[in-house]
C-alpha cells in the first residue's frame, strides 16, 4: 500500500474530536516510526513509499492507541525530543514537556551565575532535565 492510500484511510478518523489539531504531523510522525525513517527521508520519498501489510497494521494500531485510547504520541513511539535530543520514554516515566526547557534554561543561567559545581536531580521523571544540565557542565 502506498502512502497516499494510508492518508486516504486516515480520513475515516475524526481528529478534531480527539483534540488533535495537527493531524498531518501526527500521521507523518507515525509513518516515520513504523517505517523507521527520518522525516527528511519521508518527504523526499513520499511518492515511492510502500507499506507492507504488517507496517500498515502497525500504523493503524498506533493511530488507534492515540485516537481511541487517548495515549500520548510519545508513549506510542517510545520517544520524545527535548532540547534537540531524543529520549526513550515509557509509561513509567513523565514525558518532558516543552515548557520544561525554560526551566532548564533558567537552571543553566542560575548555575553559571553562582558558579555552582554540583547539581542534584531526584525523582523528576525521565531524567532529561538532569541529562541536559549534565551535558552543559
Amino acid at each position: 500500500m502506498k502512502l497516499k492510500n494510508i492518508l486516504e484511510k486516515t480520513k475515516q478518523y475524526n481528529f478534531k474530536e480527539c483534540d488533535i489539531c495537527d493531524e498531518k504531523t501526527l500521521i507523518y510522525t507515525l509513518v516515520c516510526h513504523v517505517k523507521e525513517i527520518s522525516m527528511q527521508k519521508l518527504y523526499s520519498n513520499k511518492n515511492e513509499l510502500v507499506f507492507s501489510k504488517l507496517e500498515e497494521e502497525e500504523f493503524f494500531k498506533c493511530l488507534e492507541r492515540i485516537l481511541v485510547d487517548k495515549e500520548p504520541l510519545q508513549y506510542v513511539i517510545s520517544e520524545v525530543s527535548f532540547f534537540n535530543e531524543k529520549y526513550h520514554v515509557t509509561k513509567e516515566v513523565l514525558i518532558p514537556r516543552p515548557d520544561s526547557e525554560i526551566l532548564v534554561e533558567k537552571a543553566i543561567e542560575y548555575i553559571e551565575k553562582y558558579e555552582y559545581k554540583t547539581l542534584l536531580d531526584m525523582c523528576t521523571g525521565s531524567g532529561a532535565l538532569r541529562h541536559i544540565n549534565y551535558k552543559k557542565f
